[in-house]
């Protein structure tokens, strides 16, 4: 974890405290590209005017959990959605990892079989166990930062993730700025503004 923190560090120093929105990549995006979508949004936002700065969140994730049982995960078959499962505790209160854990087991079996890349259950499970650090330790640095707008890309493995972030980074950020809107970038764009006396819930930021 302390290697995870460092990073974390270096990667907020990059970003810098200056930032007008701040734009998340979440787990689990794929590690070997960028995501085009939120330098496209970055260009427009810097024609009219405005900093934004993009956050790689999941090579932060990807270098706490190891490269190898990320891309097992971020790579799986959609239909057990084990990187949704993986923040389905964070982001919703729900149990770890999700309900019908017993379908996780099969899709790894599957996979295996098909020798395709796969972890198991107990990789899984220890990974989920990290996730609440995770966004923690992604919210404290967000405390420190003066944007009042933050959003986070929701695609595959990513909605669980991005719904978990921005709830802790939501409230730190209301908390020290009074108030932040919200940007899906990549689903449903709907910002939206906290009323006074209101707190943040799960999937604003």
């Amino acid at each position: 974890m302390d290697g995870f923190l460092a990073k974390c560090d270096r990667a907020f120093e990059l970003l810098g405290p200056d930032q007008d929105a701040i734009l998340v990549v979440p787990p689990f995006a794929d590690t070997s590209r960028p995501a085009f979508g939120v330098h496209l949004l970055q260009a427009c936002a810097e024609g009219a005017g405005l900093r934004v700065g993009i956050l790689y969140a999941n090579l932060l994730f990807a270098a706490l959990s190891g490269e190898e049982l990320y891309d097992a995960i971020c790579y799986s078959q959609f239909v057990g959605m084990l990187g949704e499962r993986i923040f389905t505790a964070c982001a919703f209160g729900l149990p770890p990892l999700g309900r019908h854990r017993e379908e996780i087991e099969k899709q790894l079996a599957r996979e295996r079989t098909a020798k395709e890349r796969s972890a198991t259950v107990e990789q899984i499970a220890a990974l989920e166990r990290e996730a609440a650090g995770f966004c923690a330790a992604i919210g404290r640095r967000f405390g420190g930062l003066r944007c009042r707008v933050a959003g986070a890309t929701t695609t595959f493995h990513q909605t669980a993730a991005s719904a978990a972030l921005e709830a802790v980074n939501g409230a730190m950020l209301y908390a020290r700025r009074g108030g932040i809107s919200d940007l899906r970038a990549g689903g449903t764009s709907n910002p939206t503004k906290p009323q006074k006396n209101s707190s943040p819930r799960a999937g604003q930021s």
